[in-house]
């Protein structure tokens, strides 16, 4: 669903999914009016967690909110001690 820029990661980013899967029996007409809006933060501090909730995806049609489901994060990702981040920089 996307990645989120990580502050002091052993990665750069962590990629994010999510937590549950959506199912929903829909007309072509109605398909075709979905609208997915994902909610994610722009940075976050390190160290993240797998299966940390990280944002959400909200699913509408119109003005009809149909579902929210979380977004969590694939993998966990370490903090950066201060001697690697002073040497990331060489």
């Amino acid at each position: 669903m996307g990645s989120v820029m990580l502050d002091w990661g052993l990665e750069p980013t962590v990629n994010v999914q999510t937590k549950e899967t959506v199912i929903a029996v829909l007309s072509p007409l109605q398909q075709r009016q979905l609208v997915r809006q994902v909610e994610l933060p722009t940075e976050l501090p390190a160290p993240v967690e797998a299966g940390q909730d990280i944002g959400k995806l909200k699913i509408s049609i119109g003005d009809s909110l149909l579902t929210e489901v979380n977004l969590i994060a694939t993998k966990s990702v370490g903090r950066m001690s201060v001697w690697e981040k002073l040497m990331s920089y060489f």
